[in-house]
């Protein structure tokens, strides 16, 4: 690792889709018009004129990034791809390489974290390949007391290998089981008679005011809020500022659906319809996606490009504006929106709204569950 672990990017094009009938200025520093990023290590000298940079720090040696590139439907995919590979992305250390793009559609991948004892070696190669952390030393020391502080080798003994299994294979139940019964924990729910989740939590007497930051910190107590933390990362990888958005406009919102009408879990081998209002509340696009509840992927069922519809897809309106949409293993007669599935595995439902509008922040826009149709 170079002393000074950095990124420079270009952005060449924004993917941003505007609609004609409300104002909306896309959000972060350039404003989808491209720029060019800096991102250095906290404390450390880039060693250049910043001043045509958008500047960042990072508090580790290694960051990643997310980014999104939108097409107008599932068989022109050109638009994202050029969206995405328009971004350069290289070391600024002399002579360093572009990032290059690798096309991994037909590649199976897992994001999520090892839910078996392989974690513990993970987790061990993290804390080698880093800087020395002061923000959780309680945290360090428990790690500590399992064998994993820098500069040391990890080599638990086979008895111990075998308990640390246990105890990966026990805490991924334990979050998987937090995840899915998150509707039943206080100020979960975006609307008291759905069940709709918020991905950490929200006030729901002051709709607009975020109950956690993305610390996932009480922000009366400043305690870490430990089931949302989990419900977060077993299921959706990241989070951000830009996520937990409080005022219409910039970021997205996010709802999450673990359980139907009725309060059951959701199954690939059942049938599902869900109704939604007409005029979502979302400025750049709306989506609804289903994932695999174990592996919190796409669902990945055969003949189905994508486990995801959204509003440039386009999502087929009804007569009167709102939208039904199916979820089963098989399209029933006459559906004209359908996300397959995969009978004997769960899933569940995230409803996306990028630019979210005043209607859902004040809750006039209200989503139908997932109602049970066999």
């Amino acid at each position: 690792m170079p002393p000074v672990a950095v990124a420079q990017a270009r952005a060449s094009c924004s993917c941003a889709i505007f609609d004609a009938a409300y104002t909306f200025r896309i959000p972060g520093p350039d404003h989808g018009e491209g720029g060019r990023y800096l991102v250095i290590r906290e404390g450390d000298d880039p060693g250049i004129d910043t001043s045509d940079y958008f500047v960042y720090t990072s508090p580790t040696n290694a960051i990643y990034m997310l980014l999104r590139g939108f097409f107008p439907t599932v068989d022109d995919l050109a638009p994202g791809v050029a969206s995405i590979e328009g971004i350069t992305i290289r070391p600024l250390r002399e002579g360093g390489k572009p990032l290059a793009y690798v096309h991994a559609s037909e590649i199976t991948a897992n994001a999520l974290f090892p839910s078996d004892g392989s974690f513990f070696d993970m987790l061990d190669r993290l804390i080698q390949s880093e800087r020395e952390d002061t923000v959780d030393p309680y945290m360090h020391g428990v790690v500590a007391a399992l064998g994993i502080r820098r500069g040391h080798p990890f080599a638990p003994s086979p008895a111990q290998r075998e308990l640390l299994d246990q105890a990966a294979k026990t805490a991924w139940r334990m979050a998987k089981t937090i995840a899915a019964d998150f509707d039943e924990q206080d100020k979960t729910l975006w609307w008291e008679d759905r069940r709709w989740i918020a991905h950490a939590r929200t006030e729901q007497d002051d709709f607009r005011r975020t109950l956690i930051d993305e610390l996932f910190r009480d922000r009366e107590t400043l305690y870490t809020d430990v089931d949302a933390k989990a419900h977060m990362f077993i299921n959706h990888f990241s989070i951000s500022t830009g996520m937990m958005p409080v005022k219409p406009g910039p970021g997205a919102k996010y709802c999450n659906a673990y359980k139907d009408s009725e309060g059951e879990y959701l199954r690939g081998e059942h049938t599902y319809k869900i109704e939604l209002p007409a005029d979502p509340p979302a400025v750049v696009l709306w989506s609804l996606t289903v994932y695999d509840a174990e592996t919190a992927s796409g669902v990945d069922a055969a003949g189905q490009t994508y486990p995801s519809l959204n509003s440039k897809d386009p999502v087929r309106p009804n007569e009167d504006g709102t939208f039904t949409v199916h979820v089963g293993p098989e399209r029933p007669e006459g559906a004209t929106n359908w996300l397959k599935t995969v009978p004997g595995r769960g899933w569940f439902g995230l409803l996306r709204w990028y630019g979210p509008k005043q209607e859902f922040f004040d809750r006039q826009y209200k989503p139908g569950d997932f109602e049970r149709l066999s």
